[in-house]
């Protein structure tokens, strides 16, 4: 049986899954995102590929060095 990503994770998003997924990522991305936030102190863009619901790009938005950010996901 062949899988598509995009269609399984765009079901997932339909049914609200996307929301538990980010929730179960979100200490360890915070943990990457203050090492970004270390490690510039000066105006930075970001790009998240694989964004799902954007919630990572709403988060680093909230950072005043954060010039741009863009998500892109498939699904």
């Amino acid at each position: 049986m062949k899988y598509d990503p995009v269609n399984i994770f765009s079901e997932w998003a339909e049914k609200g899954k996307d929301e538990g997924m980010a929730k179960a990522h979100e200490p360890a991305v915070l943990d990457m995102l203050q090492i970004i936030y270390d490690t510039y102190n000066s105006p930075f863009s970001f790009i998240d590929a694989g964004c799902g619901n954007g919630w990572v790009v709403r988060k680093i938005l909230s950072n005043s060095n954060c010039k741009k950010a863009i998500g892109v996901d498939g699904s």
